[in-house]
């Protein structure tokens, strides 16, 4: 039902404006329940670390949840202030400027008391993090133990099978399985003072010791790696060896007939080629001859012959096509000087008037062909270096006789 009042001029405006103050300044109080909850649910969880964590570790919590309590005091005051005057039920614009001033107080401090309550659990959350990882990580840490401590027995039988075996690659096994030994031995202890540590509260403690033991085992695990490694080499050697040489012997035989037919060509020793495969080869069958036999030795050795074979092929191959591009070059630098020569021979003759200078190159020319065409006999005989020194004076006398032909032409 209506009151009189609402027909005064400016009533109704009055009583609207005061419902709007009322409402924000509600809207304001019922977010104070919301982080009255947070920070009781902060204060509970300070309560029960502080009895577990010392108070240096406790600092940064505790400093960001001091300075939330004091936002949310002034907060608190505010609120009673609320409470404490209630808005009438027609206000002015003055009176609605000074009833809202605690709500506006209120809004922009509960911003500054969510700042430091996100603070505040950040801090939480990372002095928790060790207590909360180190069982975990310690449960890891003693899977890794019992694997390491597995594949430390099984690394053991591989040093002794290979030990009994005169293994060449036994020296590399001994001194990795010592190393891993004594970083399982370690780690294991790591383990155990970790546990200790989880029982007397030592968080951060305990998730670093199983932290590093976790280290040491996975650099154990790449030792025993090498180990089955080493292990899977000398089983391959031993099955390897003997038909890797055979093929070494086999290929070095066949190859024997086409290096004298091409060292003819160029007049070289084969064994110039083939001594350092012959040499490999040697001491491969000397290991795997050896009491007891060097499979693995006599394995790379047999390969290192092959691959020294195959660059010897391939050299003798390029220095073949080398000699016989240097002889058919030498031979077309001859037939083209001969022909130049006699061209300028035929023109000077057919001239009446021919300048001294052209007569002076033909000379020059000519003698110097007489002296080189009758060398094409020993092209085949040549070697390499005399074919270059040919090519290059045949090019030179070339040069000279066509000189005297852009003279008279």
């Amino acid at each position: 039902m209506s009151n009189f009042g609402d027909f005064l001029p400016g009533a109704k405006e009055n009583k609207i404006r005061a419902e709007a103050v009322i409402k924000r300044r509600t809207a304001a109080a019922a977010v104070t329940t919301d982080l009255d909850l947070e920070l009781q649910d902060l204060q509970v969880s300070l309560d029960l670390d502080q009895k577990e964590f010392s108070p240096a570790d406790m600092a940064n919590f505790r400093q960001a949840l001091e300075r939330a309590k004091a936002v949310m005091s002034q907060i608190y005051n505010d609120v009673n202030l609320i409470a404490d005057r209630p808005v009438p039920e027609r206000i002015t614009d003055a009176q609605a400027y000074e009833y809202m001033q605690p709500a506006l107080r209120i809004e922009a401090r509960s911003h500054e008391a969510r700042h430091w309550f996100s603070l505040a659990a950040k801090a939480r959350d990372e002095l928790s993090k060790p207590r909360e990882e180190a069982g975990d990580k310690i449960a890891a840490a003693e899977g890794q133990r019992l694997q390491a401590e597995q594949a430390l027995a099984h690394a053991r039988q591989v040093a002794e099978a290979l030990k009994a075996a005169y293994a060449e690659n036994f020296p590399q096994v001994e001194a990795a399985l010592a190393t891993a030994a004594s970083e399982v031995q370690a780690a294991s202890q790591m383990v155990i003072s970790a546990r200790l540590a989880l029982g007397r509260k030592s968080w951060r403690e305990a998730f670093d010791l199983a932290r590093r033991s976790s280290t040491l085992f996975d650099s154990a695990a790449a030792k025993f790696h090498l180990i089955q490694a080493a292990e899977a080499d000398y089983h391959h050697a031993s099955q390897e060896a003997d038909d890797a040489l055979q093929e070494a012997l086999s290929r070095l035989s066949a190859a024997r007939p086409v290096f004298n037919e091409q060292a003819q060509l160029i007049s070289s020793d084969p064994v110039f080629y083939l001594n350092p495969v012959v040499q490999k080869v040697g001491e491969a069958r000397r290991a795997f001859k050896g009491t007891p036999p060097q499979y693995v030795t006599a394995l790379r050795l047999a390969r290192e012959a092959l691959a020294l074979l195959e660059q010897a092929q391939d050299r003798l191959g390029q220095e073949v096509q080398r000699l016989q591009q240097s002889r058919f070059d030498a031979r077309e630098n001859l037939t083209a000087l001969n022909d130049c020569v006699q061209n300028l021979r035929y023109i000077l003759n057919s001239q009446r008037s021919v300048p001294v200078k052209a007569k002076q190159l033909y000379e020059r020319a000519r003698l110097e062909r007489d002296v080189l065409c009758p060398r094409e006999q020993e092209i085949d005989r040549l070697s390499i270096p005399e074919l270059v020194e040919l090519v290059v004076s045949d090019k030179q006398a070339l040069q000279t006789a066509r000189a005297g032909l852009a003279l008279v032409e």
